[in-house]
């Protein structure tokens, strides 16, 4: 029996898809995204149904088992809004050839000693299947016969509900990004059959005794202030299923009233994430994260409509909007592309400075962003002194970069990664991601006696943080102070940065006091890692 007692509902309705059939030629951005959608279909229908055995990551198979779900979320939100059985039948063919193949499958033969699933080398890949398809299902679910019903769940998804509540348990309940995607994909399956266990798994852990499952990961994986252990980068990939998830309980089970739990921590995990972006939509490049992704990727596009709907609406995620240059289509997106509609002025994007509590207690240091300007003049400076960040964390506390005139000038390195590269090893992580990468040299900050903090030690690192001094914003001299004093035995260190923006100043200039205190005699290296070639400076340095 289903929770909502309609199909479909877990991310759109039959009326959403009329309000947005109606709308289509009153609003831009959702006829444009719309249109998009289509074209993207239209061509997987054309090019017809393949689905092929399991391959290396990032190979051909591995990409074509990506494409076709989402090709199969397209089209049956696509089949909802417009009524073309065509959109129904490719899902249905696409999951009937997942039927046929899925029973015979073992655990990924090419896993490389990652947690495998069956038709990826790894189970992230898997949950992100079943999150997309189960849209797709669900959009379909009433013209389907109970004969084909019956086919695809005994074939296809009762195997993967195995696969992740009992083979991959301890994945399901830890409190990780992985987790986090496992959870929401059962939970939102459990919506569309209408199996409460599932529902209740997802939301309490395997056990159901509430140590695992998606209250908890709500629980621990975020400051009070919304900030990600992970950070800016991670938290954009997570976005996804946290949101996702959270619109299928509300949209089946409002009284839970999921967008309120913990003082409304879902706005504050999309509030905190997007407020660490560069004036151009960039987030910063924390732990391991691309220097090249922004909010047009499509966790942000997802959370930014559903948190316009859900917490009101705001300028801000307007201006996101804006650069997204889409919408999800359902009722969020709908509304977000009304108003973009309707508007006198599309608001520049105006995030101020800002500082956010770091570790699930708010007690673990946090990070520090100091603006000056708009736009895309805006000066940017940002300190992390918070916790490691798990295994995708660095050693870099203290850590700081500067954005200015619309590009990164002092910069992280971010990772070292192959992306979708089979030769390659699969779009792996190079060697070089934890052999430098990852190291305190290759952040500005600085580094004692040639060692990493915590000498490279994730699981130490992990024990501790950096800690808070001062932050000060607003006013033409603003300013932050952290201390890191667990990263080095016996070595004190401080960062004090003033960001300045006054009128005789033709550019806002930054001031950094870094302090280091030891009784011991050390070495200490002071890197400033930025942007393009070194040619003159005003000071006059000489070899000794």
């Amino acid at each position: 029996m289903l929770f909502a007692g309609e199909h479909p509902s877990i991310f759109i309705t039959s009326q959403e898809a009329a309000e947005i059939r109606a709308s289509l030629d009153k609003y831009p951005l959702l006829k444009k995204s719309f249109e998009n959608l289509k074209t993207q279909t239209e061509k997987a229908l054309r090019q017809g149904i393949e689905v092929p055995p399991p391959g290396e990551a990032g190979g051909y198979e591995h990409e074509k088992h990506k494409q076709n779900y989402r090709d199969m979320q397209a089209a049956g939100v696509l089949y909802t809004i417009t009524g073309n059985e065509k959109y129904a039948q490719f899902v249905k063919d696409m999951l009937f050839a997942y039927a046929e193949m899925y029973p015979k499958l073992g655990p990924h033969p090419l896993s490389h000693k990652q947690r495998p699933g069956k038709l990826f080398h790894q189970t992230l890949n898997e949950t992100v299947w079943l999150v997309y398809t189960s849209i797709a299902y669900d959009c379909i679910s009433d013209w389907l016969s109970a004969d084909d019903r019956k086919h695809i769940e005994t074939n296809v998804f009762d195997h993967i509900i195995e696969l992740f509540t009992v083979e991959h348990s301890d994945v399901f309940n830890r409190i990780h990004n992985h987790g986090t995607w496992m959870v929401a994909s059962v939970g939102m399956y459990g919506y569309v059959i209408g199996d409460k266990n599932l529902v209740e798994m997802a939301l309490y852990g395997t056990k159901k005794d509430g140590k695992g499952g998606f209250l908890k990961q709500l629980d621990l994986l975020f400051s009070p202030d919304g900030y990600y252990l992970e950070g800016p980068y991670y938290i954009r990939y997570a976005l996804r299923p946290f949101f996702l998830y959270a619109e299928a309980v509300e949209r089946n089970e409002p009284q839970r009233k999921i967008f309120e739990y913990r003082d409304g921590i879902l706005g504050k995990v999309h509030y905190s994430t997007m407020q660490t972006v560069f004036s151009n939509g960039t987030f910063p490049p924390i732990n391991d994260a691309s220097r090249s992704m922004d909010v047009r990727s499509i966790g942000p596009v997802v959370s930014n409509d559903i948190a316009y709907q859900r917490y009101g609406a705001n300028k801000n995620l307007l201006a996101i909007a804006a650069i997204q240059d889409q919408v999800i289509l359902n009722k969020a997106g709908l509304m977000v592309a009304k108003d973009m509609a309707t508007a006198d002025v599309i608001p520049e994007l105006a995030w101020k400075s800002v500082e956010f509590t770091d570790g699930h207690d708010g007690k673990q240091g946090g990070l520090g962003i100091l603006r000056s300007g708009t736009g895309e003049k805006q000066t940017m400076a940002l300190m992390k002194y918070g916790t490691h960040g798990l295994g995708h964390g660095h050693f870099d506390k203290l850590h700081f970069s500067l954005f200015d005139q619309g590009s990164q000038v002092v910069f992280d390195y971010g990772f070292s990664r192959w992306i979708n590269m089979e030769p390659k090893f699969g779009g792996r992580y190079l060697p070089e991601n934890d052999s430098y990468a990852k190291q305190t040299i290759a952040h500005n900050t600085v580094t004692v006696d040639q060692k990493s903090q915590n000498f490279g030690n994730r699981k130490e690192a992990d024990k501790v943080a950096a800690e808070r001094h001062f932050f000060h914003a607003g006013g033409d001299v603003q300013v932050m102070s952290a201390r890191s004093t667990k990263h080095y035995p016996g070595v004190q260190m401080q960062r004090t940065l003033f960001l300045v923006d006054q009128e005789k100043l033709t550019q806002p200039i930054v001031v950094d006091l870094f302090r280091v205190e030891s009784t011991d005699e050390h070495s200490y290296d002071y890197p400033i890692h930025f942007h393009g070639q070194l040619i003159t400076t005003i000071l006059n340095i000489r070899p000794p």
